[in-house]
């Protein structure tokens, strides 16, 4: 459904929110010789409001790439969710401490962090990036988001998803798999148009 850029993959990028209705970046990626770069139209959350975020992965995976066939290094199209502070639960566990302690039945401890989450829609259909434990650094916003103009960024944000998500639907071909032949599927008949 979504084109997702592991965070594993991530080297560092940038954010650019200061110019109001805009948000440009540039994402580099394990394997990727020049940066995925993208402009997009819309707001991102309050939080990165007129401002520039740059961030950089510790540890990133030189053997996680991500397709250059599958995704384009250059994107235009409309904002989604773009935020530095949703809240993600992570595990304080090595990944083996975390399967041992699963296939010991125990209860995995995890933390609340800050994560990015960095979503857009364009040619590609929706584009996801969510990661967690990055340096990060943020400028002070040049501009201040209204309450308004946040919960409209939202909206769109939301009409954007349903938008993508509908397509899908629509584009399932659920005549061939559901069975019409009785009277009880008149509802479901209807349903469908």
């Amino acid at each position: 459904m979504a084109l997702r850029i592991s965070e594993r993959s991530l080297v560092e990028g940038w954010i650019d929110c200061r110019v109001k209705g805009t948000v440009t970046g540039e994402l580099s990626l394990c394997g990727w010789e020049r940066p995925l770069t993208f402009t997009l139209d819309g707001l991102p959350h309050r939080d990165l409001a007129g401002c520039l975020l740059q961030f950089r992965n510790p540890s990133p995976h030189p053997n996680e790439t991500v397709d250059s066939q599958q995704l384009a290094s250059v994107h235009h199209g409309a904002t989604g969710d773009i935020t530095a502070s949703r809240k993600v639960k992570v595990s304080t566990l090595t990944v083996n401490e975390m399967l041992s302690w699963a296939k010991a039945g125990l209860q995995v401890p995890y933390q609340w962090e800050n994560g990015l989450y960095l979503e857009w829609f364009g040619s590609q259909g929706r584009v996801v990036l969510e990661a967690t434990g990055l340096e990060t650094e943020t400028s002070e916003p040049v501009w201040q988001m209204t309450e308004e103009e946040e919960a409209q960024a939202l909206r769109e944000a939301d009409d954007r998803l349903l938008g993508v998500l509908s397509a899908a639907v629509q584009s399932l071909d659920l005549s061939s798999t559901l069975d019409f032949s009785s009277d009880d599927d008149d509802e479901a008949r209807e349903a469908l148009g």
